[in-house]
């Protein structure tokens, strides 16, 4: 992408000198080319980064157990919603986690019981406060700080 907008570059000097009839000095014509392909690349430049992380959605793997977590980014490239897997070994565990319900600003968002018994309990919580207002890089920032989780992939 670079590489074209510095052929395009070099395209609009040659113009710009070619359409000179001498009357207009050159190198303010010149300048004023360079200025306006300079913004227009710094502008794409951006665009470009968050359409290439606009919409994307960040998977947490907790390092102490199978629990995971959802962050979702809109079109913008910021968080919108954070979702949060707690799975438990056991029946009762299972269902204190549900009796007590909301924890915090996590919001019980559904509770997911196993098909078999080779499965865990599954709740997942939704929390938006916590990641409200947060760019994709300063997510991935604090991800690949924290000692507990580990970036596992990005859709």
């Amino acid at each position: 992408m670079k590489k074209v907008l510095a052929i395009m570059l070099v395209f609009a000097s040659l113009f710009a000198f070619a359409a000179c009839t001498g009357k207009e000095n050159t190198a303010e014509t010149t300048a004023s080319t360079v200025a306006l392909t300079i913004q227009t690349t710094a502008g794409t430049d951006e665009t470009t980064k968050i359409s290439a992380v606009a919409g994307k959605t960040i998977l947490l793997k907790s390092l102490a157990s199978e629990d995971y977590v959802e962050i979702h980014t809109n079109v913008d490239g910021i968080a919108t919603v954070m979702l949060v897997h707690k799975f438990y070994a056991d029946e009762a565990s299972y269902q204190a986690a549900l009796d007590k319900g909301d924890y915090g600003t996590y919001k019980l968002e559904k509770a997911i019981e196993p098909e078999n018994e080779n499965e865990k309990h599954q709740i997942v919580f939704r929390d938006t406060e916590t990641i409200s207002g947060m760019t994709y890089d300063e997510i991935m920032s604090e991800a690949n700080g924290n000692k507990d989780y580990v970036v596992v992939g990005k859709q």
